[in-house]
């Protein structure tokens, strides 16, 4: 083990170490982020976390534009604790109640006027809040630190369900799940260092986590964010 971070991920940061100059994702701005520099960014995410006093058994939803800051976030958070994407389009009053159904611990919001509004309503019906700042290689993370937890130990990746019936349901898995999907993705597609995924879905889907991302990840290709496109 090359860190004490990440290491829910290890099979995507060895690949990493293997060739720390080679690039891991294109963001949306221009900027070329190295594997080096994503290992670095989630280590500074790790320490955030921690200095909030965030553990395995706390649940945290977040709000985040698709972009560099939802991959780079997800993949230290998922790391650290539990993890449910909500679609940021979706309407405040249903946001706060699926939120406030799945019992999370807080909410990690992102830094836009409308996300300012969410956090602001989430607020007022009791919900603590996790405003991000900096950048997505140098969070900044303000809010309360979180008392302990009682939740369930270990990370998990919550998902909503898109069925038509009724509210959707939440399934949790674990982070050798994903990666058991990623790794048999980039099996059946061969896909190696040369290859570079577009990434054109929101990370609340499970395709923009697996296949989109941790796939070419694992298989040490680059991964260009592209928040204005959707397969």
């Amino acid at each position: 083990m090359h860190t004490g971070t990440c290491s829910e991920f290890q099979p995507v940061f060895d690949t990493f170490f293997r060739d720390l100059g080679h690039p891991a994702l294109f963001a949306e701005n221009g900027q070329t982020i190295t594997n080096g520099e994503l290992v670095a960014a989630c280590a500074a995410w790790h320490e955030a976390l921690t200095t909030l006093g965030i553990t395995e058994t706390h649940r945290l939803a977040t709000v985040l534009e698709n972009g560099a800051t939802a991959l780079i976030g997800f993949l230290a958070l998922a790391d650290k604790t539990s993890v449910m994407p909500m679609n940021p389009a979706t309407n405040p009053t249903v946001l706060v109640r699926r939120v406030d159904n799945a019992d999370v611990d807080a909410v990690l919001v992102g830094a836009s006027p409308t996300f300012d509004r969410i956090a602001t309503r989430l607020e007022k019906q009791g919900v603590a809040v996790i405003r991000l700042r900096g950048t997505p290689l140098a969070p900044h993370l303000e809010g309360a630190v979180l008392p302990a937890s009682k939740g369930q130990t270990g990370p998990r990746f919550i998902l909503h369900t898109s069925g038509s019936t009724g509210e959707p349901k939440r399934v949790a898995l674990r982070p050798e799940q994903l990666l058991l999907s990623a790794r048999n993705i980039a099996t059946h597609l061969a896909l190696g260092p040369q290859d570079t995924a577009v990434h054109a879905l929101p990370m609340f889907h499970i395709g923009a986590v697996v296949d989109l991302f941790l796939a070419p990840l694992v298989a040490g290709g680059s991964v260009v964010v592209s928040p204005g496109l959707e397969a």
